[in-house]
Parts: structure tokens; C-alpha cells; sequence
């Protein structure tokens, strides 16, 4: 798995403790959650000397995000945009957090600059490896696997890393 990560100082309203998995650690244990307005959700990397960005992009921009940062690993990410109507139910009072923002990566793109995007496919394989994918490799792992009962063909190709 790619991850991708930066410490961003955000305006951060805790709202609760919630019990969720963690996408980077993969434990399913304690998170802070909060919301954020505004925020800053580019993250800056480079990789074999070429710099590029990830950004969390919802169906549109909002004003309040909600972020969570799991308690065993310290990551933080992007759970999804406030909608309007339940805007009115956080109190706008905030403080400055750093954490640390961090996106998932395809692990079969990464290392094409105009291919980074959010992880959205995760497969565990017998091996105890884990794979995230974009959308266009999720896409062609589920055609591939369509043809066979398993993801042997897929420990195959990992493998070669």
C-alpha cells in the first residue's frame, strides 16, 4: 500500500470517539473524530524526484469536513463533506491541530505522477498482503477475477515488488 502523508496544522471542532477501521493501520480501534472548516486537504510528496499532490475531492466542495485520526497509528484522513442541513448542528468553535493527513495510493499506478488517486478498492490477500487500487486497476482486477474463482493470479503479480 502507497500512503501518502503530511503534517497540516487545521481548525479542528472534536466532536466524538468513535470505533472505526483504520485504512492505514488496518485495526479496527479508537478514532477521534472531528470537523474542519476549510481545510487545507492538499498533501505534497515526491517520488524519484518529481513532485506531486493528493487531494481529497468529494462530489463538490463543502465548507465543514469530517476528519478522523486514528488513536493507534496517528494518521489522519478525510471522511467525507458536511452537508448543509446538519451544518447548523456544529457550533463553528474550533482550534488549531496538527496532524498528520494522510490519502492511500494505488500501489499499481504510484509511480505515475497524473495517475495518483485515492485508494478505493482495498483486497487482502492469503498472504497477509494488501492492496490498494484506483478506480481504473479496481476495474481491471474485477474483470480479471470474474474469469477465476481466486486472487491467486493478483499474489502473482505482487510478487515481482
Amino acid at each position: 500500500m502507497a500512503v501518502v502523508s503530511e503534517k497540516k496544522k487545521l481548525e479542528l471542532q472534536r466532536t466524538m470517539l468513535i470505533i472505526r477501521r483504520c485504512p492505514f493501520c488496518l485495526k479496527d480501534t479508537e478514532h477521534e473524530a472531528y470537523y474542519a472548516r476549510n481545510p487545507d486537504l492538499k498533501v505534497s510528496a515526491s517520488l524519484n524526484g518529481k513532485q506531486f499532490t493528493l487531494e481529497y475531492k468529494g462530489r463538490m466542495p463543502f465548507e465543514w469536513y469530517g476528519v478522523v485520526e486514528c488513536k493507534e497509528c496517528g494518521r489522519a484522513y478525510v471522511v467525507q463533506g458536511v452537508i448543509a442541513k446538519l451544518v447548523k448542528d456544529i457550533t463553528g468553535i474550533t482550534e488549531p491541530k496538527e496532524v498528520m493527513l494522510s490519502y492511500t495510493c494505488c500501489d499499481f499506478c504510484m509511480h505515475d505522477e497524473s495517475a495518483y488517486t485515492l485508494a478505493n478498492m482495498l483486497i487482502t490477500l492469503r498472504n497477509g498482503k494488501s492492496i490498494y487500487l484506483c478506480e481504473r486497476h479496481a476495474g481491471d482486477i474485477k474483470n480479471e477475477k470474474g474469469k477465476r474463482d481466486n486472487y491467486d493470479f493478483l499474489m502473482e503479480r505482487t510478487f515481482a515488488w
